[in-house]
């Protein structure tokens, strides 16, 4: 079976037309792709630099109760109180990457053992205080 020029035109740009819709499908999904890890990788990083702001408050937590213990002036109490209030569990809670439960109960298990070791640290100071002051 022999085809004419004009057969084979139509078929070579059938061809074509068929390679250049599957390339463009090909590369639609792979731009989906890329796009949905990108959004990934942003809430990643978001999630990431929540956690280094946390460890930061921790710190300045501990930094601000060994500065009371040191110095007793107030301005150190008031900072811890409010580090401490801004550390609540409830309030990193809302993040959207801390709704999957499992995750939250993780938060809340390390935040809650390390906030009673602070509070447990605070009372033995203040029995400390107490046992010289009552002397």
């Amino acid at each position: 079976m022999r085809f004419s020029i004009e057969q084979k035109i139509n078929i070579g740009f059938g061809l074509l037309l068929l390679i250049l819709g599957a390339v463009g499908t090909i590369s639609y999904r792979n731009i989906v792709a890329s796009a949905k890890a990108q959004r990934g990788m942003s809430r990643t990083y978001e999630t990431q630099e929540q956690i280094r702001q946390v460890q930061l408050d921790l710190k300045r937590l501990e930094v601000g109760q060994r500065s009371y213990l040191v110095t007793q002036a107030d301005g150190d109490l008031i900072s811890y109180r409010t580090l401490l209030a801004r550390l609540s569990p409830h309030t990193l809670g809302s993040h959207p990457s801390a709704n999957h439960g499992l995750q939250k109960q993780r938060f809340e298990r390390r935040f809650s053992a390390r906030r009673r070791g602070i509070d447990k640290g605070w009372d033995e100071r203040n029995q400390r205080a107490a046992s010289r002051n009552g002397k």
